[in-house]
């Protein structure tokens, strides 16, 4: 039986492009290092979080709720190389000319 590809301990950072041209940048641990998620876990983590109306995002000293309908785009940095499947493209190159 194969195992699963695990995320390391470590962070991300989401930064959510709003419509009216601000950004957040948030920073999210994968894990306390303990314990290492599962590929599968963050992905399907990821898409229920992407499917709500409303999303919440929790810090140490507040708590955002946030529109999706005022969301332009997100970026995940470093590049979620776990994400596969259905819906996502894989070995792309950005181009910066819309900056």
């Amino acid at each position: 039986m194969q195992t699963p590809p695990t995320v390391r301990s470590g962070s991300f950072e989401l930064v959510v492009h709003y419509v009216n041209g601000q950004y957040q940048v948030f920073e999210i641990a994968t894990s306390d290092g303990s314990i290492a998620t599962t590929a599968q876990d963050v992905r399907m983590s990821l898409r229920r979080f992407l499917q709500e109306n409303w999303w919440t995002i929790n810090t140490s000293d507040r708590t955002y709720f946030i529109n999706p309908a005022n969301v332009l785009n997100l970026e995940l940095r470093p590049p979620a190389t776990l994400l596969e499947g259905e819906g996502v493209l894989q070995a792309v190159q950005a181009s910066d000319i819309l900056r």
